[in-house]
This record gives structure tokens, sequence and C-alpha cells, in this order.
């Protein structure tokens, strides 16, 4: 008998093209298995070449945990970053820089997407450990935008049904059905519930953890932010970048489940992507 499975749940009506995760960078630089015909690319207006626009590089970065679940307050949520330290390598100054980690953009960028009536468009400006490389209107211009929007994964499903809550005790849900947060160890009996161990022995009571390359959001969770959680962005905004020029930058579909919508819901989704849901 195999052991019950922790994974992205990916049953039900799950539509694309709602929302993108948006990295700063151009598609030479990722795989064909990563990009794929459901992806975009966004070039940027510049006639400068990408391959000689500045990059910054990290060198520091302060965040601060969130515990945003409504039902038990020790569950982190995320992650919100409030301070980074940057060197700027040389190169030319473009809409959007390349970093698979922050979405670095200049000012002028956020003004437009403020500009549009877009949510969520909270960004910082980079603490500068050097400006050997630099000229002013970066200096002054860059940001770095922290994706304020609530997280909305499509919460974890464990199979197969009647496995969902610690095998020890019974008592505690290995998923959290407030916020999706997932119990390695149960809040109950302080047994371990999660192993991500591929190969575990039969008849282990524990239950294997499978992170999926594929994620799914949940449309139902949607707070109606522009710009959210894990650098995910609306078919809305990514309109105003293309049509802008805020690039080079690559958006990656994301998945999401419609099918516990309510009419309401539906209709906002479908009025922020055009989309006949």
């Amino acid at each position: 008998m195999r052991n019950p499975v922790c994974a992205t749940d990916t049953s039900g009506e799950i539509v694309d093209g709602l929302f993108f995760q948006v990295l700063g960078q151009s598609t030479e630089f990722l795989d064909d298995e990563e990009f794929q015909e459901k992806d975009i690319f966004v070039p940027a207006t510049s006639d400068e070449s990408y391959l000689a626009a500045a990059r910054p590089v990290v060198q520091k970065r302060d965040e601060r945990d969130v515990f945003g679940c409504g039902t038990d307050k020790t569950h982190q949520t995320r992650k919100l970053l409030y301070a980074i330290s940057i060197v700027v390598e040389n190169g030319a100054t473009l809409p959007v820089f390349w970093s698979t980690e922050h979405f670095f953009v200049m000012s002028d960028c956020i003004e437009k997407m403020e500009k549009a009536g877009l949510r969520g468009t909270e960004s910082i400006q980079p603490k500068f450990e050097s400006m050997e490389y630099t000229n002013p209107r970066m200096r002054d211009g860059l940001r770095v935008m922290t994706f304020p929007g609530r997280p909305f994964f499509r919460h974890f499903k464990v199979t197969p049904p009647g496995a969902e809550n610690c095998s020890s005790c019974g008592q505690a849900p290995v998923v959290c059905q407030s916020c999706g947060y997932i119990n390695r160890s149960c809040p109950k009996c302080n047994q371990q519930i999660i192993s991500i161990e591929k190969d575990l022995p039969e008849g282990s009571p524990l239950i294997r953890y499978r992170l999926d390359e594929v994620s799914v959001l949940d449309g139902s969770r949607w707070d109606g932010s522009d710009f959210l959680d894990e650098g995910i962005i609306t078919r809305r905004a990514l309109k105003l970048f293309q049509k802008e020029g805020i690039g080079p930058c690559v958006a990656l579909n994301y998945p999401t489940y419609i099918g516990n919508c309510t009419p309401e819901q539906r209709g906002k989704l479908r009025e922020m992507s055009g989309l006949p849901l």
C-alpha cells in the first residue's frame, strides 16, 4: 500500500491567462521547458542592447515575516521585503532590469502603473553599496517592487481521501484549511506528519510531501490586487506592460482554479482579464 501524498491540487475547473509570474529577464536565459506557449515575453521600448543593460546584484535584503492566517496566528504566510542593498554592474538603463529574485524597474514605469489605476504598485528605493557604475538617473529612479497583494495559492491536497489529518492522533489537519500552511509536525501531538523522501518504507505513518513544478492559484482568494506575492501580476497589469513597453521581462502563466468562485468573484476576474469565464 502506497503512502498518502500531499501535493498540488490540479483537479476541477482550471483556466490559463488570468495571472502571470513576472521576471526581469530575456527569453534567451530560459530553457525551452521553462518558457511555454502560454507564457509571454514583453520587450523593452529602449533601443539599447539587452546584453548591455545594467544588472543589479543584491548584497543584502531585509524582510519581515507575515502571519496572515485567520485561524492560527503561528502560521507564517509570506515574507515582505522592506529594505535592499545592491551594486549595479555597468550597463544601459532600461525600464526593467534583469533579476530572477526581485523586480527592479524605473520609477517612471511605476508612475504609469499608478496612473492606470493598478492596485499594489508599492515599491522601495534600493541602497547603492557602490556608485562606481551608476548614473544619476539610475540612482534616483531605480525601484524594487514589493508585490504586497495577499498570497492565493490553491491549498495542497492530501490523497487518498481520509488521510487529511495526522495519522497518529487524527485531530489536526495536515494542510490548514484557512491559509494553506502545511504542518510538518502535528500541532496537537507533536508527531512528525510530512516527509520529503520519495521512497518511504511501506507502512510508514508519514505523508510524502511532493513539491510539484506546477503551482495552481485559487481565484476565489484573489484580493483584487494587480501585484501579488511571489511576483505574480494580473492579466490587466500585463496588458499595460505590453502597451507601455515595460520590459524586458518574461510573464510565466499561472493556472488558476475557479471552480469554487461565486458569480461575483467570476465577474471580477472576467472584468480584470477580459476573458469569457
